[in-house]
């Protein structure tokens, strides 16, 4: 749980609860997920909870339809308040503290300024999006969530190497990079390191989260791709994942397979990798 010491402006608005705890666990994994307003966690459990059930109430009145669970924790994480000492995700506030408003906005306005997609990576496949910067010195933030499978616990002995036992914990290792389609650099989501919990997070391949996010500034005028894929081999051969994005040109994305509405405004210059 936290505090706000006035009405929020800044990070440094938001001060962690005395009685709370944080990460990260043992495998590196960031918790928690998200904070919220509250005296003791008692009280900030149910604003996340009602949160919740608000956004997926809004969704359902527009869709017709819920949000998966990986869908709502995305949204929940990629409109958060900054929270802590440096941009990006932390292991005392998570992703930042729950903006409700913002997370409503984004609901409202998919399809329109943002976008959540809700898809099936297959085994051994790999999904791609493409997304058009029509002006220059953009940003875009993006946020890629999936409900793993369950994992199996480490057996516990109680000896120092278990109970700080660092084997990474997911089933299903999904992988997000965002990219440039005419110089073809890679651009890499956040990642923190366990054994230095303290520090900025960097940005590299993150190896042990189920939840990915990039966020990049000062885009030039074009066209740019995410690339999802997976290490190793997928249990029950498929992932279902939610990809969230803000900042770049929508409606017309390309997904894999079709453009989302009619064809795109311009033409993109590399055509032939559009599969």
């Amino acid at each position: 749980c936290v505090n706000l010491s006035s009405a929020y402006s800044s990070p440094t608005d938001i001060v962690i609860g005395s009685s709370s705890s944080w990460g990260p666990v043992d495998d590196g994994r960031i918790k928690p997920d998200l904070v919220a307003p509250g005296g003791l966690t008692s009280f900030s459990t149910p604003v996340v909870s009602g949160t919740v059930l608000l956004l997926q109430q809004a969704f359902h009145n527009l869709n017709s339809k819920y949000m998966l669970a990986s869908s709502v924790k995305g949204v929940l994480c990629h409109t958060a308040f900054e929270a802590g000492s440096f941009i990006g995700p932390d292991y005392k506030f998570g992703w930042g503290m729950v903006n409700a408003e913002e997370a409503g906005l984004f609901i409202k306005n998919n399809g329109v300024s943002t976008l959540l997609v809700e898809d099936t990576l297959m085994d051994q496949d790999t999904s791609h999006f493409y997304f058009y910067s029509d002006a220059a010195n953009s940003s875009v933030t993006l946020t890629l969530v999936w409900t793993d499978k369950e994992g199996t616990p480490v057996t516990l002995d109680y000896t120092p190497n278990n109970l700080n036992n660092r084997t990474a914990m997911l089933v299903n290792d999904l992988d997000m990079v965002f990219y440039e389609l005419c110089d073809g650099t890679l651009k890499y989501p956040y990642t923190l390191d366990y054994n230095n919990p303290a520090n900025a997070p960097v940005k590299q391949i993150n190896n042990v989260d189920n939840i990915e996010m990039i966020e990049e500034s000062n885009l030039g005028v074009g066209w740019y791709g995410v690339r999802i894929t997976h290490k190793g081999n997928l249990q029950d051969s498929k992932q279902v994942f939610s990809l969230l994005m803000s900042g770049l040109k929508i409606p017309n994305y390309w997904n894999s397979h079709k453009w989302s509405d009619g064809d795109p405004d311009g033409t993109p210059q590399h055509l032939a990798i559009l599969e």
